[in-house]
């Protein structure tokens, strides 16, 4: 997709903060309230943040809409629809926030780790458009 205005200026405001998206005031908040919880270590990981991101019906409907299918295509259990759904799942890794057992549970209630193995094999074997897929989700 072609870079909007909106897109451009959301890519900016991520590029600020990959915490919060919002006004200075509402970022600066937000990063004083991770930094009075975080130690710098590996169990920051764990640590609870209120930002979910992209909302997982949003990325169904710009995969469908790439692909030409059905979004509840995406929800079944199995490959049926193949590379769309792999493409979802990945989005879903980068965009939504929630955890890969999560993601697997909506998308046909796979494990995380069969996450993880679609989320390798995409990134190793197809050569997706990565930045039109975003474009688009931040565009919706």
């Amino acid at each position: 997709c072609g870079w909007s205005l909106g897109g451009h200026i959301a890519l900016e405001m991520m590029a600020r903060s990959p915490n919060a998206l919002g006004s200075d005031e509402f970022v600066e908040k937000v990063e004083r309230d991770l930094a009075g919880r975080t130690t710098g270590g590996a169990k920051d990981a764990d640590i609870q943040r209120s930002w979910r991101g992209v909302d997982l019906a949003v990325i169904d409907r710009v995969v469908a809409n790439a692909y030409g299918i059905e979004t509840k295509e995406l929800q079944k259990h199995g490959r049926s629809v193949g590379a769309a759904k792999a493409v979802a799942v990945e989005l879903a890794v980068r965009w939504s926030g929630r955890t890969k057992r999560e993601i697997g549970a909506y998308y046909g209630n796979i494990s995380g780790q069969a996450v993880s193995m679609i989320r390798r094999r995409i990134q190793s074997v197809h050569a997706i458009n990565w930045p039109s897929f975003e474009c688009a989700l931040l565009q919706m």
